[in-house]
């Protein structure tokens, strides 16, 4: 799993669903603690798992994904980050340029 909670919004979501009582200060307090305590919560569960318990929840945690797996992945699906051509799938380019009526189109998906 990938975990960018940076923010402290997204801190407390994570820690909250991972069941780490400590504060966010104890948690930065002492790094290598900290990740030491990640891995071994992290371990627990298989990526399955933790995509379960995550589903819906704002904690920027996402599974790590090959090259397989990451087109047909429902966030990227959605956001059509992937192009085929050739039988093969290409991550398309970010950021991306749109034309006002592509926008438009887009926007009426929010």
């Amino acid at each position: 799993m990938a975990v960018g909670a940076l923010e402290p919004k997204f801190n407390r979501t994570l820690f909250e669903v991972l069941g780490v009582k400590k504060s966010i200060g104890e948690m930065y307090a002492n790094p290598a603690e900290t990740t030491a305590e990640m891995e071994k919560i992290f371990k627990s569960k298989t990526r399955e798992e933790w995509m379960q318990v995550f589903e819906g929840k704002n904690a920027c945690v996402v599974p790590v994904l090959d090259l397989e797996e990451a087109p047909h992945f429902k966030h990227n699906e959605e956001r059509e980050n992937f192009e085929k051509e050739g039988g093969e799938y290409f991550p398309k380019p970010a950021p991306r340029m749109y034309t006002i009526e592509e926008y438009k189109q887009l926007r009426s998906k929010i």
